[in-house]
């Protein structure tokens, strides 16, 4: 009993201090304000700290935390270690596309023939995930840190220079340019989830959409785990300036909802954490992977995503993906596969499923009608 007294003692005393400072919070912003745990690489928590006030003060509803991790963690592990282990850390996660460094580096990928170079006017981030130079690698996916799904057209993303205060605001969470094969990928993650139903997918996809437009209900709803599949929050920070060095970093927030059973829903996972996770064998990851490491549906993730083919000796080395080497076709899945679209042809069916996908979204046409168009892109 003494125990409980001295507690509430203590309580009542921080709650007098804290409403003497003016640091008391309203109902409305305890129900709104979310805290956020950075996750940065040792001794980098100053960049962090040069873009954390404007940040705070343009977004009331997030605050940040920062936690430095320790030097041990290598960056193109960092989501492997995280998933696998089952330890959620941090929410946010500052990154650098390593991946094609260091695949570079140890010689797991080639140069891209020039017949299979994207021409111009392909999706404009191409060049940022796997062009070095004045080459294009074959990294093992179109998506940066190798990851094959992609929702960042749910998410929020700002611009921030610490000279300028500028930002983009949650414009971008309504602004999808050049997304057309995140919106693509994201769909035939739904549709897997759907056991297939297309149009049950759609509706699935704009329920999730409408949580885009404000970035204060958007993330207390992930947060309290309302919408059933895995939300990538994007926030990517492409330039904070000081007087004398610019340094770039990329953030990249995961917010995991529960399943209404309370268990994670990894089959709506991203695939790279799907494959992490594999350790936990959980009958849900287990039968995503199961679909996902099928000739069939590897043709077709490569013609529709476009995933670029890898050397065929790469996953006998490759350390950071060993827990892939017991599903058969992931090892052999590139010596058998090595189909590339047509750009135009791809970004030209692209384009129908974006324009069908906006039509329902804006309510100009219904979900059995958009997903008919949707359908026959996917067959």
């Amino acid at each position: 009993m003494k125990r409980y007294i001295k507690a509430a003692a203590v309580a009542a005393a921080l709650s007098v201090l804290l409403t003497s400072c003016g640091i008391r919070q309203t109902e409305y912003e305890r129900e709104d304000t979310v805290t956020l745990t950075v996750a940065v690489r040792a001794g980098e928590t100053g960049l962090i700290q040069k873009i954390q006030p404007g940040f705070e003060a343009e977004n009331p509803s997030v605050k940040l935390k920062i936690t430095e991790l320790s030097a041990g963690f290598e960056q193109y592990s960092l989501y492997a270690s995280a998933f696998s282990s089952g330890e959620y850390l941090f929410d946010l996660v500052e990154t650098e596309d390593v991946w094609i460094d260091d695949f570079i580096r140890k010689g797991w990928i080639d140069v891209l023939p020039e017949s299979l170079n994207p021409g111009e006017g392909y999706f404009g981030y191409v060049y940022d995930s796997f062009g070095r130079g004045d080459a294009y690698w074959a990294v093992p996916f179109q998506m940066d840190l190798g990851m094959l799904f992609s929702l960042d057209e749910y998410g929020w993303d700002g611009e921030y220079s610490s000279m300028a205060g500028k930002s983009a605001g949650n414009a971008g969470a309504l602004k999808i340019e050049d997304d057309r094969e995140d919106i693509i990928c994201a769909l035939m993650e739904l549709i897997e989830y759907c056991d297939g139903d297309v149009q049950t997918a759609l509706e699935l996809y704009g329920s999730i959409y409408k949580y885009a437009g404000s970035e204060r209900v958007k993330l207390n709803e992930f947060k309290k785990g309302n919408v059933p599949v895995m939300h990538s929050w994007s926030s990517i920070i492409p330039s904070l300036y000081d007087d004398s060095s610019k340094v770039v970093a990329t953030f990249r927030a995961h917010n995991t909802p529960l399943s209404p059973e309370g268990n994670e829903t990894t089959v709506a996972k991203l695939f790279g954490f799907a494959v992490s996770s594999l350790s936990e064998h959980k009958p849900e990851c287990e039968r995503f992977l199961e679909y996902i490491s099928r000739d069939s549906v590897q043709t077709q993730l490569i013609e529709q995503s476009g995933m670029y083919p890898m050397k065929p000796d790469m996953y006998e080395d490759l350390t950071i993906v060993s827990t892939w080497k017991h599903i058969p076709a992931m090892s052999s899945r590139m010596e058998n596969v090595s189909i590339r679209p047509h750009t135009e042809n791809y970004a030209a069916s692209a384009l129908d499923v974006r324009e069908a996908v906006y039509a329902y979204l804006e309510g100009t046409a219904g979900a059995e009608e958009a997903a008919a168009k949707i359908q026959g892109f996917l067959n």
